[in-house]
């Protein structure tokens, strides 16, 4: 039998639902001019020749781009930003560093190694190196910054230690051919109101293409006007921007002064989780909880984040939590009982998965849970008919593969030979693929040297 492997799936997906539209409407960039041997790019505030030979675009914004090494992990990024207001009087080292350490903040241990000044297109610069670990790796960063007006540029090179020197020589040689421009009416309008920083924030976005610019507006107008309204186009204006960092900052100084908007802590916790900081998205949570009035959909969000890194007791609270403020919610009796599961703690999580089922007849996926519950406590025909309850649901395909595969799992246990090769078949053509797992499952045991067996896993 294989487990779905799907901790918090419920409950996380809707911590990250809120945010997934977010910024997926902004400004389309421009196509990049491609000579042989190079790219020269030509953006609104700067232009560079990057390696085309051997180097994978990944990323084309109107402020930035970024290319990957012959698909290694490494890659050279170049990144225009227009400063914030909050930004404008810190010296040029102070940004460099707030601007890599914040690259590097899902690297563990990062620390900068070197630094100190440099020269780029013939202005003053700076230069940092920085070390750090991503997945058992040792990754170094290489970054140039140069300051000009209210832009701050940055070249950048990334990757694991072994492999960055093959990246070194296109980093130097786009550091070479890298010119700044300042846009026609750069500077940011003097005096104006809020409504006139608007205006500007959109011309930024729908004549000249550059959300960092009209971010850095709409922070402007946020300061003298602070409404919702503007506080969410400044939001997505920094997502377009390719600054989350920036985004998730927004949030929190919004939520310092309105700590009851649950729908801003939801979008936080879920942006934090899509950036990659799990913590983060805990902690955002965690806070929402703690405020009065905090509705069930941020307890059910917090546990699936806290089952999806497998922080089990605490999860357990969550959900609790949840299914005492709704005792009418399915999805949350579904999240305590994936938790339970998790425990093993088979009656309270089959407990658990009926009330959800009795509240939402139509869920599938909990049906798929009191099959895989069924299953590990040997209660095998109970086991088939919740399977096969879920797949008279709607329920994701790969799920759908799985839950076949169980069934075969259970007709085998139950020494039904066909019937178990026959589900082996459907979840084969589902979809399945862990051939290992077929090999040694010891549920299959019965089946294993059968000729019937042996041709499913023939190419």
């Amino acid at each position: 039998m294989k487990a779905f492997g799907r901790p918090g799936g419920v409950a996380l997906a809707a911590a990250l639902s809120a945010c997934a539209t977010v910024g997926q409407h902004g400004p389309q960039p421009p196509d990049a001019k491609v000579r042989t041997g190079e790219r020269a790019f030509a953006k609104p505030t700067f232009s560079t020749d990057l390696p085309a030979e051997g180097w994978t675009l990944v990323l084309d914004r109107p402020n930035a781009v970024k290319l990957q090494l012959q698909g290694l992990p490494v890659f050279l990024e170049v990144e225009a930003h227009y400063l914030q207001p909050d930004q404008e009087s810190q010296p040029l080292r102070s940004l460099a560093r707030d601007c890599v350490e914040s690259m590097l903040r899902g690297f563990g241990d990062a620390a900068i190694a070197e630094e100190g000044p440099a020269l780029v297109d013939g202005r003053s610069g700076w230069r940092l190196q920085l070390t750090g670990k991503s997945s058992g790796l040792t990754v170094q960063a290489l970054e140039l910054s140069v300051r000009d007006g209210h832009r701050l540029l940055e070249i950048g090179l990334v990757g694991a230690q072994q492999l960055l020197g093959r990246g070194l020589v296109a980093w130097m040689r786009a550091a070479d051919s890298l010119a700044l421009h300042t846009p026609p009416g750069d500077e940011p309008p003097a005096r104006a109101s809020a409504k006139e920083l608007e205006d500007a924030a959109t011309r930024a976005i729908s004549t000249e293409r550059d959300p960092g610019k009209a971010a850095a507006l709409l922070a402007r107008a946020v300061a003298l006007d602070d409404t919702p309204a503007l506080r969410e186009r400044l939001f997505e204006a920094d997502l377009a921007a390719g600054m989350p960092g920036r985004a998730a900052l927004e949030l929190r100084r919004e939520l310092a002064q309105h700590p009851g908007r649950f729908d801003r802590w939801a979008l936080l916790g879920g942006l934090e989780a899509q950036r990659g900081h799990p913590g983060e998205a805990v902690e955002a949570l965690q806070e929402a909880s703690r405020q009065p009035g905090c509705p069930v959909e941020i307890y059910k969000s917090l546990g699936g984040l806290l089952l999806a890194q497998h922080h089990l007791p605490e999860a357990q609270q969550a959900f609790e939590g949840a299914v005492h403020r709704a005792p009418g919610d399915a999805s949350a009796f579904a999240g305590l009982g994936e938790v339970l599961l998790q425990e093993k703690e088979l009656t309270a999580a089959q407990q658990a998965e009926e009330r959800a089922a009795a509240l939402d007849p139509s869920g599938g996926e909990v049906h798929a849970i009191l099959s895989e519950i069924q299953g590990d406590q040997n209660h095998y025909p109970e086991a088939v008919a919740e399977g096969m309850a879920a797949l008279q649901r709607d329920i994701p395909k790969q799920l759908g593969a799985t839950v076949r595969y169980n069934l075969a799992c259970y007709q085998a246990r139950m020494g039904h030979q066909r019937e178990c090769l026959w589900w082996l078949r459907q979840a084969l053509e589902a979809g399945f693929d862990d051939f290992e797992l077929m090999k040694t499952d010891p549920d299959l045991a019965s089946v294993r040297e059968t000729p019937a067996f042996r041709e499913l896993l023939s190419p």
